[in-house]
């Protein structure tokens, strides 16, 4: 749909700013985020959960995250997560090194990159 300006020229109709059809997503993110912490109370055995959202610029990714960093917030004071965007580095090797940063930094945590 179209809508037409003031000046007689065609414009596309401006996206809102409300938060919407974002529920399966955020599913799969609660879901393993009650999975760990089901872990946690119980004392099984813990490992990553990596949940990665990708598509095309503009669909709203990054307010998916903003979305779910607000609705951890409200559920605990220092929720443990981190976020890694793939444009920073993309091989393998790179990300790893990157992501040891960003836990060791954030959390005093470290993993062995083997060289």
């Amino acid at each position: 749909m179209k809508v037409k300006s003031h000046d007689n020229i065609f414009e596309p109709p401006k996206a809102t700013m409300i938060f919407t059809d974002r529920q399966e997503p955020r599913k799969t993110f609660w879901s393993g985020y009650n999975e760990m912490q089901r872990r946690i109370t119980h004392n099984e055995e813990l490992y990553v959960k990596v949940i990665s959202f990708y598509s095309i610029g503009g669909i709203g990714k990054t307010s998916l995250l903003r979305k779910l960093e607000e609705e951890l917030d409200e559920i605990t004071k220092a929720p443990l997560y981190i976020y890694y965007d793939l444009n920073e580095a993309n091989d393998f090797r790179s990300i790893l090194e990157r992501l040891n940063n960003i836990i060791s930094n954030k959390y005093r945590f470290r993993f062995p990159v083997l060289r």
